[in-house]
Parts: structure tokens; C-alpha cells; sequence
């Protein structure tokens, strides 16, 4: 006769929890500002309401939300040798969420003779569609809406008298209910968001710069 051998049983490989990685297999990063704890809830969030093959869901695992430090200056032209009025702005990382305190370093140097009246954020949604013209030929439609403005007086500090300076933060909260950044399909559909930081001016054109901000899912 003849002794059977026991048979063994196979180990099912471990697998990563889906709801921390992308389609791509890159592990979706956060901005500094964001507890871990507060990400992985948004996380649950979006998998318990978005089905398998919801827009939400396709978007979201197509796009790689990563973000970047940015430090941009701007300065008001000389005019008959008077002293210039600069803004500098600088961020940790141009990633957040809705619902984010984004901490936007500031810094104003104002030799001339102007009064800065407040400073002022504003963030602007832009959207391309694919359409087709009168001519039946494919073309990129651009809709720019500013969604979203907060002004800073910073307590007493503004209006700030000419020949002075400020340096400090502006805490800017990121609204809720704001789509994802969505560039995976260019030349068909895009959403991109961006912020401008404003130094607010009498009888004279604003001075501000501009950048670009990266929106991740609810």
C-alpha cells in the first residue's frame, strides 16, 4: 500500500491596501500642513462614496497629486527714480486639500511712497474642454473662474504706511467641495487651480504674483 503524503496549503500573497496607491502603483503624497490621520479619513471618504468605475474614482487614480515648493517676487517699476514696492511669497508645498490651511509666507518691502491697503488671496479655477468651432475643427475652450478671494489685514499692521515693511503669514483655507487638479487627459479635459497674492493699492494698479496649486481629492 501506498502512504499519502499531506498536502500543503498555499499562502495568498500580501497585498498594499488599495486606497493608498494609485492605478501606477505611486503612493499618492500629502502636503505638510495635512495630519496623517486627516488623510486616511478623506481617503475612506472618497472609496466609500465613489463606486468602482465613478468619474470620481477614474479621476482621482489617473492623476498623480504631487506637489512642490514654490518662491516667486514681484516688484512695482521705477518711475522718476522712486523707490520700488516688492512682494515676496514663498509656500512649503503647492499640494493641499479642501478644507487645508495653506501657510503662505509673505513679504513686503515698501520704500515707496505708497500705502499698501491689505493684502489679498484669490484662487482661480481653470478649465479646458475639448470643442469644435464653426469650422468643425478641434479646438480647446477655456472657462477661468475666480471661485474663492479672503483679504489680511494682519490685526493693525495694514493699511501699511509707505517706506515700511511687513514679514509674516497668511493662513488661507482651502474651501470645501473643490474637484481635483485633473491634467491626465491633455488636449481633451483639464482642471487646473492657481492662487494670486495681491498687495492692494490706491489709484494704482495692484501689484501681485501668481502660482499654481495642486488640488487632491476630498
Amino acid at each position: 500500500s501506498f502512504s499519502q503524503q499531506p498536502q500543503r496549503q498555499q499562502q495568498s500573497p500580501v497585498q498594499r491596501p488599495a486606497s493608498q496607491y494609485g492605478s501606477s502603483g505611486n503612493l499618492v503624497q500629502r502636503p505638510v500642513s495635512q495630519s496623517p490621520s486627516t488623510y486616511r479619513q478623506s481617503q475612506g471618504s472618497l472609496l466609500q462614496d465613489s463606486g468602482p468605475d465613478s468619474p470620481a474614482r477614474r479621476e482621482t487614480q489617473q492623476t498623480s497629486f504631487v506637489g512642490k515648493p514654490i518662491q516667486i517676487t514681484n516688484e512695482t517699476k521705477s518711475i522718476l527714480a522712486r523707490q520700488r514696492l516688492r512682494l515676496i511669497v514663498s509656500i512649503e508645498n503647492n499640494l493641499v486639500f479642501p478644507g487645508d490651511k495653506l501657510t503662505i509666507n509673505v513679504k513686503v518691502e515698501n520704500r515707496s511712497t505708497m500705502i499698501v491697503q491689505m493684502l489679498k488671496v484669490t484662487l482661480r479655477r481653470i478649465e479646458r474642454n475639448q470643442k469644435y468651432d464653426a469650422k468643425g475643427r478641434q479646438v480647446m475652450a477655456t472657462d477661468a473662474l475666480k471661485i474663492h478671494k479672503q483679504e489680511f489685514y494682519q490685526g493693525s499692521i495694514f493699511p501699511l504706511p509707505a517706506e515700511s515693511n511687513y514679514t509674516g503669514e497668511l493662513l488661507y483655507t482651502i474651501p470645501h467641495g473643490l474637484k481635483p487638479t485633473n491634467i491626465a487627459q491633455r488636449g481633451v479635459f483639464e482642471r487646473e487651480y492657481d492662487i494670486s497674492v495681491q498687495c492692494v493699492l490706491s489709484m494704482r494698479k495692484n501689484l501681485s504674483v501668481r502660482f499654481p496649486l495642486v488640488v487632491g481629492p476630498s
